[in-house]
């Protein structure tokens, strides 16, 4: 038997403990269900700036892919402004992308913690909405859809369409939402927007016949919560949007038994064998020390089955990487009938831990039972 050295050891000897039971947070068959491969195409790697220098400064908060995916748009839950970077190097390409039409100004916000694209190649990104009273919410309540233009030339650098940016408004949503679930009112107050997605149902040909727009919440952290909107007829500009719950499930405790996991991203499996949610969950404490991060599957006929009625059991996928924390996922074009590409972006709050924010790209392989 070849055994690892080091720190792989304890991290399995972890993980082997974890699978026994011992910090179990939801039931010993979702590892038996699962049956997925994560495949790592390579280590994390850092961002660059334009200089060749590591961009200490960025915290990756939300990524998605330009184009044919060469390029991804990053946000940096600390500016406005939205970035673009090389996949394949890591660095900074062009400026950094802002419009009149975004948030400028804030003292607190906008706070951006998902960013989204659907099949007609429409932005979406959202704001925490969180906030230890209603004048700071007010700064982070942003959900905006945009599009974007250029090629990447010098010519035609990428920018924000004019005009094309549209606000939406989710927070008398959301709290409604809680309060309904009977939750204590401090419970309510920690609401923490940092997952967004867009589910949609394809015809045939690929095009979208109905689309619904995914908020996952951080917190309340006693069950990941997903809630949606059915967007398949745009709602006009300025609109409050009526949001109902998708999906909820215990994400348990950390491998090491001491943090609740969290939400910290949504993307959506649209094609393919088994569409479906992936959902990302981080841990860390209060002095910023991460305990790793998991993620997990729930299929739409599970979906289904439970109708959004109470917490489901969904599918683990990937417990990994306990020194940094992962808070953005998103698909890649490079997608077959076996398998899915994706990529993760660790925010790892580079301000406090002064550890840089890095990406790493997976294959994620189906179970053989959906090849």
């Amino acid at each position: 038997m070849n055994l690892p050295a080091g720190r792989d050891i304890c991290m399995k000897i972890r993980q082997l403990i974890w699978a026994a039971g011992c910090f179990a947070g939801t039931s010993l068959s979702v590892l038996a269900q699962s049956g997925w491969e994560v495949i790592p195409t390579g280590p994390s790697t850092a961002f660059i700036q334009h200089d060749g220098s590591v961009d200490s400064e960025l915290e990756a908060s939300a990524v998605e892919p330009i184009g044919n995916g060469n390029l991804v748009l990053i946000v940096h839950d600390k500016a406005s402004e939205l970035r673009v970077f090389d996949r394949s190097t890591g660095r900074a390409v062009g400026s950094r992308l802002a419009s009149s039409d975004f948030p400028a100004g804030l003292q607190l916000g906008p706070k951006w913690e998902g960013l989204a694209q659907d099949s007609d190649g429409h932005y979406y990104v959202v704001g925490s909405h969180s906030g230890k009273e209603d004048s700071e919410r007010a700064q982070r309540d942003f959900l905006l859809r945009f599009e974007l233009m250029g090629d990447c030339s010098q010519e035609q650098p990428w920018a924000i369409k004019p005009g094309s940016v549209r606000r939406w408004h989710i927070a008398k949503s959301l709290l409604e939402n809680l309060e309904a679930e009977q939750l204590p009112a401090d419970r309510v107050g920690l609401r923490k927007v940092e997952g967004l997605a867009i589910r949609e149902v394809q015809d045939g040909a690929g095009n979208a016949t109905a689309r619904y727009l995914a908020i996952g919440l951080r917190e309340p952290d006693d069950l990941v919560r997903v809630f949606e909107v059915d967007i398949t007829q745009t709602p006009e500009p300025g609109a409050t949007l009526d949001l109902h719950r998708a999906l909820a499930f215990s994400a348990g405790k950390s491998v090491d038994g001491l943090e609740n996991q969290q939400l910290t991203s949504l993307e959506r499996i649209n094609t393919g064998p088994r569409p479906g949610y992936l959902v990302l969950t981080a841990s860390e404490d209060k002095a910023n020390v991460f305990h790793g991060n998991r993620l997990w599957f729930i299929a739409d006929q599970t979906l289904a089955q439970s109708a959004g009625t109470g917490p489901l059991t969904p599918e683990l996928i990937w417990t990994f990487e306990d020194k940094q924390k992962a808070e953005g996922i998103a698909l890649l074009p490079a997608t077959t009938a076996d398998q899915v590409s994706a990529i993760v972006v660790y925010d790892n709050d580079a301000k406090k831990t002064t550890t840089p924010s890095r990406y790493q790209q997976l294959t994620i392989r189906y179970p053989a039972a959906a090849r």
